[in-house]
This record gives C-alpha cells, structure tokens and sequence, in this order.
C-alpha cells in the first residue's frame, strides 16, 4: 500500500503539468492522470479551472517548498537524457523504481527500444490493472519485471525477462534513491558498471548536508523523515569512478531555473537539496 501511495503521489504532481497550457508545460504528459485513483484524478478534474490550479499550486508550494518545481524539473531532465540516448543508438531502458512512470507510452522513439520497468510487485500489479481500466494499450516493447529487492536478485530476474546484458542500456533511477540504504545502491552501482561500456546511469540523490546539517533545512522537515540516504555533490565524481563509472553531469536547481523554468516564464520554486546526474560505463 506504502509503495503504490508513493507511486501515485508522483503521478499526480506530473498529472497537474497537464493543467497547464501546451506553450506553459515543461513536459508533455497525458497518461498520468489516467493512472490516479479517483480521489486523485477528482483534484485534478477541478483544477481544470485555472483558479483552482492557482490555488491548489500555491497551497503545495506553501507546505512542501520546491518540490513540485523540482520532480517537474527532474522529469523533463530524465526525459531529456533518454532523448540522447535513443539518438545515441541506446537499445534498452531499465527504469529501476518505475512506479507509476509514463516514458515507455509518451517518449518519441522509445517504441524501438526494449524496456523494463523494475518495482514491488504491488505497484506493477495496480499500475498494470490501471492502464487496462484506462484502455491503455500495453506497449509490446515494455516488459514488466516485479521484485523484491531483499530477497530477489536484480540481475537474474532480468535475465529471466530476456534483458540482454550486451545491449547499450540507459538505466533510471528517478526519486529513489534517497529511500534506500547506501548498501542497496551501490549494489546497484555494482551491477550498472558492470553493464556494456557506454551504458549510462541517471539517478536523483539529495545532498549529505541534509543529514549533517538539518537545521540548515528546515523547508525540509517533512521529507527528512522518510530520507535514508544522501551524497556529496564535490565527492560524486570520485565515488562513481569506485564501480567504473565517469561522472557526466551533475545538475540542480541553478541549471532548471534556466533551462526550463525561464523559457517558459514559469514561477515555480526548487529544492535545492536535490540533484540529478548522470554516469557512464568507462570501457
């Protein structure tokens, strides 16, 4: 239940983008709302009145500062590094921690890319039970592998759903791991380095200083309690190099501001504790 909350929490803040006009928008997103519960596509439905938006907006940015601002922000980042990697002639996606992700139906291209998205199996199960509720056409490239990452390991069950390991891949990790013990990622760093050379990973992590330094956070109360894990960004580059992975980009709120949010004359705060980046196998 825990997982499938979460998985709809972020839906619904990438749901409320589409509220917004084409021209505004910082992605382009019209399955998320179809994947919410009724209570959550019933706000959305009011917010169809730009008052309401307004308001439902502004009471959000009230009570958790920039982050509305920043899972936009690091979505269409996401979005972007998937652009690159499908003109790069990637030819798999393993999106680990999907939730309720919508990539494999709205991404331009992607339809000839072999994707696995990687979560609980409760939150595949409701995912998959929402599309058809939605009529949702379940892409014949996108592959569903449930796990539990306690007891299951990551690289036999996608050897189980066919993912093969010579194949460039783009992995994502996208607000996960923060909620996940340091051990639990670097097995993952373990297993993405030893993926083809010129695999890339992009994750999202928040900043040590969280940790360290709660009272220079207090925005962040709320979050911290739900927090397991955080990085340094000056240490990111040499930690990354530890499991044969180059550091690519390291971006934050400084480079959304300008890349996304000034463009489209949007307002929108950022949390400045949370960053995306992006590493490569070194061959």
């Amino acid at each position: 239940m825990k997982h499938t909350l979460m998985a709809a929490g972020t839906a619904f803040l990438k749901a409320v983008e589409a509220m917004y006009e084409k021209e505004e928008r910082i992605f382009d997103d019209r399955y998320s709302v179809l994947l919410l519960p009724p209570s959550f596509r019933f706000l959305i439905k009011l917010m169809e009145s730009k008052r309401v938006l307004r308001y439902m907006v502004g009471v959000r940015e009230r009570s958790t500062p920039g982050v509305l601002g920043g899972i936009l922000c690091r979505n269409r980042y996401i979005d972007d590094v998937l652009d690159d990697a499908i003109r790069d002639g990637f030819k798999t996606v393993v999106n680990l921690g999907a939730g309720y992700d919508t990539r494999a139906l709205r991404v331009q291209g992607i339809q000839d890319l072999k994707v696995y998205e990687i979560d609980a199996r409760e939150v595949i199960d409701e995912k998959r039970r929402r599309m058809r509720q939605a009529g949702i056409k379940f892409p014949s490239n996108l592959r569903f592998v449930p796990i539990d990452f306690d007891r299951q390991n990551l690289r036999e069950e996608l050897e189980k759903a066919r993912c093969d390991p010579s194949d460039k891949t783009l992995f994502i990790m996208e607000g996960v791991t923060q909620y996940i013990a340091r051990e639990a990622f670097e097995d993952t760093l373990r297993f993405v380095g030893a993926a083809a050379p010129g695999s890339r990973l992009v994750f999202t992590y928040v900043l040590q200083d969280l940790f360290d330094h709660p009272e220079r956070h207090p925005e962040n109360r709320l979050m911290m309690r739900q927090f397991m894990t955080g990085f340094s960004q000056t240490g990111m580059e040499a930690y990354l190099s530890g499991f044969g992975l180059g550091l690519k980009e390291d971006v934050g709120a400084e480079v959304f501001r300008e890349r996304y949010l000034k463009p489209k004359n949007r307002d929108l705060g950022l949390m400045e504790i949370e960053r995306v980046a992006v590493a490569e196998v070194v061959s």
